[in-house]
């Protein structure tokens, strides 16, 4: 049978003219004369950062290039994250915790960590402003894209494990830190408990500076009581002296 009544299906006898049908095989591509398997045609693994999705068959070439604009916005957005931490606890320290001590552990941390200047796996530098990231006067961190332009074009695995080393780089270093702040037992978490501790200490001051008004309001009553008491016995003894006189003065 030719067309379509080679898929015929008789649910009683099974499949009736059929076609022989190929099984599915791997994508397979050869990228400088290696071989890559796939079960799909999306491939990743094969290149480092760079997914193939295999869309037919034939031969292309592919051109991998650094792309330098977002490595540049990636270290402005580390520079305006910490710029934007530095304005929080400004605030913060204008505000509520004006005079409380974990502000300053926080910049002191941060500072320690950025001023170091320990050695990094895999880069040759030890401090941002070697890479073109410096903190000014004010505390506002800066980025001077022409030297990290420069960086990255001379000696661009110093500059990247200068953040991204998992030992010693910058961002692990500060993912480190903010970890220990956040931890259940951490500074600020420390701090919080440290703070509970003494509002449930001024709350029992209260309670017992109530119970101690209580007293003393009630003895201040009772005596109020004695001396309104005492008062009146007074008038009273007044009131009969005073007769007294008058009939002594009328028998005369």
């Amino acid at each position: 049978e030719a067309g379509l009544s080679a898929l015929a299906y008789n649910p009683e006898g099974g499949v009736e003219f059929r076609a022989a049908i190929s099984s599915a095989q791997n994508a397979l591509i050869r990228i400088d004369g290696f071989n890559v398997s796939s079960s799909t045609n999306t491939i990743t693994g094969a290149i480092d950062g760079v997914t193939i999705n295999a869309a037919s068959i034939g031969s292309s070439t592919l051109s991998v290039t650094r792309d330098d604009e977002k490595i540049l916005e990636s270290v402005e957005a580390f520079a305006a994250a910490f710029n934007a931490l530095r304005t929080e606890i400004n605030k913060q320290r204008d505000g509520q915790l004006e005079a409380d001590s974990t502000l300053l552990s926080l910049e002191r941390q941060i500072f320690d960590v950025l001023n170091a200047g320990s050695s990094i796996d895999g880069s040759s530098f030890s401090y941002l402003i070697e890479a073109g990231v410096s903190i000014n006067k004010q505390g506002v961190m800066e980025v001077d894209s022409d030297r990290i332009t420069e960086i990255m074009n001379t000696d661009f695995e110093s500059f990247t494990n200068l953040f991204a080393s998992e030992n010693g780089g910058f961002a692990a270093k500060l993912s480190t830190l903010a970890n220990g702040w956040l931890a259940s037992d951490g500074l600020i978490d420390a701090r919080e408990d440290g703070l509970k501790t003494q509002v449930e200490g001024i709350d029992d001051q209260i309670l017992r500076m109530e119970d101690r008004m209580i007293s003393v309001e009630a003895r201040i009553r009772a005596q109020f009581t004695a001396l309104d008491t005492l008062v009146s016995s007074l008038n009273n003894t007044s009131s009969f002296l005073t007769q007294q006189l008058a009939s002594l003065n009328n028998n005369k």
